[in-house]
C-alpha cells in the first residue's frame, strides 16, 4: 500500500479557448472565457479569472470575447479531435463544487453549445490517486492525428490503480469515431510513483504531444524527463503498445 497522496497548488492559466470560423476568406476568432474555481474550490481563483478580460481589454487577444463565467471548465478537463468530438472524464466534470446542481445531460448540452461540438465522449475510469484536478483528461488520454488516442496504461497488477486503468483501456476499446470506426490506440507506460520529502505521492504531469514525440513526466526510472522520439505517430515507440 502506498502512502497517502496529495499535491500542492500548481500554476494556473486563464480558461480560454478559441473557435475559428472560416467565412469565405475571413477567419473569425471567438474567445471562450470559462470560470476557474481552483479545481473544485480547493484554492483561491479570483485573480486567475481576471486574466482573460485584462488581456482582451489590453488588446493582447484578437477576436470576440464570449463569456461563460457561469460555467466551470478547465482546459485540461477537455480534449478535442478537431473534428467535432470532445472527450472528457466523468470524475472531473461531475465532481463536487464545480457545476452542481447541473446533471450530466445538462453539462453535455452546455459543452456542445459552447464548444460548437457535435458530440461529447465521457470516460469513466483512469482516476489518478492524488490528482487535485479531480481527473483531468490530459493526464490520461490525448488525441492524435488519424483517429488515434494516446493513453496511459498500468502494467503493475499490484498497483492500487491497476484495475481502474484496465477498465479505462477496455472502455477505450469500445469507443468509435463519428464514422463508426474504432480508434487507433497507443498505450504509454505509467510512470513510477515519486515521493517528496514528506513521503507524499506526486502524480504524473499531463501527457504532452509534439510533432516529434509523445512525452510525459515524471519518468519511470530516471530523475529526468523521458522522451521516446519517433518520426511519426504511425510508428510505435520502443516502450509503447499499439492496438490495431
Amino acid at each position: 500500500m502506498r502512502h497517502q497522496r496529495h499535491m500542492g497548488k500548481r500554476p494556473c492559466c486563464p480558461n480560454l479557448t478559441g473557435n475559428n470560423t472560416n467565412n469565405g476568406f475571413r477567419v473569425q476568432n471567438t474567445l471562450l472565457d470559462f470560470k476557474f474555481n481552483g479545481w473544485g474550490e480547493k484554492f483561491a481563483a479570483d485573480k486567475d479569472n481576471a486574466i482573460t478580460e485584462h488581456l482582451y481589454h489590453d488588446g493582447m487577444l484578437n477576436g470576440t470575447l464570449e463569456s461563460h463565467k457561469d460555467f466551470v471548465l478547465e482546459g485540461g478537463a477537455i480534449e478535442s479531435d478537431g473534428q467535432g468530438t470532445v472527450f472528457t472524464t466523468s470524475q472531473c466534470l461531475l465532481a463536487k463544487h464545480r457545476n452542481q446542481p447541473m446533471t450530466k445531460d445538462d453539462i453535455e448540452q452546455r459543452l456542445m453549445q459552447a464548444l460548437r461540438a457535435k458530440r461529447i465522449v465521457w470516460l469513466d475510469h483512469g482516476n489518478l490517486i492524488g490528482d487535485d484536478t479531480d481527473g483531468h483528461i490530459d493526464t490520461i488520454v490525448r488525441t492524435a492525428p488519424n483517429n488515434t488516442l494516446v493513453y496511459v496504461g498500468c502494467d503493475d497488477s499490484h498497483d492500487e490503480q491497476f484495475e481502474d486503468f484496465l477498465a479505462l483501456e477496455n472502455q477505450l476499446l469500445t469507443l468509435r469515431t463519428e464514422a463508426g470506426m474504432p480508434y487507433k490506440l497507443l498505450r504509454l507506460p505509467m510512470p513510477d510513483a515519486i515521493y517528496d520529502e514528506a513521503n507524499a505521492y506526486r502524480p504524473p504531469m499531463p501527457i504532452i504531444l509534439s510533432s516529434m514525440a509523445p512525452c510525459f513526466a515524471p519518468p519511470m526510472h530516471s530523475p529526468e524527463k523521458i522522451c521516446w522520439p519517433c518520426k511519426s505517430l504511425h510508428k510505435p515507440t520502443p516502450t509503447a503498445k499499439w492496438w490495431a
